[in-house]
């Protein structure tokens, strides 16, 4: 029924600090024969391939139960055989912050459409949240160490839009946890505004279009610039904000 016929390996990826690990690891321990089928499809001797695996995005086309510890965040992208993400053990209950599970939700679509992207499994608490009428902007934008409330909840305190954060601004407090609470001169005033600092730059935009590529691309033309190296930009796409269909609502 899952597309795993006869064997599939189950591998487990788990934050362990000081252990050497990752999939290649993994798969040499505990799936061998797994192993092998990848090796012998990418036509590269064994150690080479162990050396070059390193992303969830190679085990695509494979039978994998791949499980995950507080792991695949931060621009992973899993591989276009993707087919069932389950989030039940996550999500049992009502989300408390709008920017887990946008993240969480995001990871199964990518560059896909609709049709295209794997099933997902949520808990009942979970679903029946995202079935409000408010849906996904309904619930609190973080966690309450890096954004506070300001006053009683009240309907008009959340957007109505996706890209509309002026509710945020006007309604929310920064948390100790918040960037901008040190931002600041004086921190004990700093949760009550919010401050643009010169030295941060936000990167806004919907999961898994990019945004990690762009900011390391960006980093490393800076690094460039810094050690007085010529920096090439003829081949990058400049985008005027105005032309995007959404640019009424971006602040």
């Amino acid at each position: 029924q899952l597309g795993l016929q006869h064997r599939f390996a189950v591998v487990v990826d788990i934050e362990m600090s000081g252990e050497r690990g990752g999939i290649g690891t993994a798969m040499e321990l505990h799936n061998e024969e797994m192993l092998d089928v990848m090796v012998q499809r990418s036509g590269l001797t064994k150690d080479l391939f162990l050396g070059q695996l390193s992303s969830y995005e190679d085990l695509d086309g494979l039978p994998v139960v791949l499980i995950l510890c507080e792991k695949g965040k931060m621009g992973d992208s899993f591989p276009p055989s993707f087919r069932y993400y389950d989030l039940r053990i996550r999500y049992p209950t009502v989300p408390t912050a709008r920017s887990a599970i946008v993240q969480d939700l995001g990871r199964a679509f990518g560059y896909k459409t609709q049709a295209e992207a794997p099933v997902i499994f949520v808990g009942q608490g979970c679903m029946e949240a995202l079935e409000k009428p408010a849906g996904i902007v309904g619930i609190d934008p973080d966690y309450t160490t890096k954004m506070k409330r300001i006053g009683k909840i009240e309907k008009h305190k959340y957007p109505k839009k996706e890209f509309d954060l002026d509710p945020y601004r006007k309604y929310w407090q920064a948390g100790e946890h918040n960037m901008d609470y040190h931002s600041h001169p004086d921190n004990t005033e700093s949760c009550k505004n919010w401050c643009n600092s010169p030295q941060n730059f936000l990167l806004f935009g919907r999961p898994q279009i990019g945004k990690t590529g762009a900011f390391l691309h960006l980093t490393f033309l800076l690094f460039r610039h810094i050690r007085g190296e010529p920096v090439d930009v003829e081949g990058l796409d400049m985008v005027d904000p105005s032309d995007s269909e959404d640019a009424e609502d971006e602040h």
